[in-house]
């Protein structure tokens, strides 16, 4: 079923960091995070919504490798 509804996709990248990350190898690391990131395929499973917030955080905890992906939907 396909909604008469626009949606409307919110993509936030944050990247989060300490002075610890400020220079050397660490540094290089959390300039690497990507700044682009695709849109879930799960986003399509929301066709009454209006909203989508894809939201992705890279933090130093694990050298910037691993970001948390979440997809919340809002009407």
């Amino acid at each position: 079923m396909v909604s008469s509804l626009p949606l409307v996709v919110i993509q936030s990248i944050c990247t989060i960091w300490t002075k610890v990350s400020r220079g050397g190898e660490r540094a290089s690391a959390r300039n690497r995070t990507s700044e682009v990131w695709k849109v879930p395929v799960g986003a399509c499973a929301f066709p009454d919504k209006v909203f989508l917030l894809h939201e992705v955080v890279y933090s130093e905890r694990d050298h910037f490798q691993h970001p948390v992906e979440k997809l919340e939907a809002r009407t």
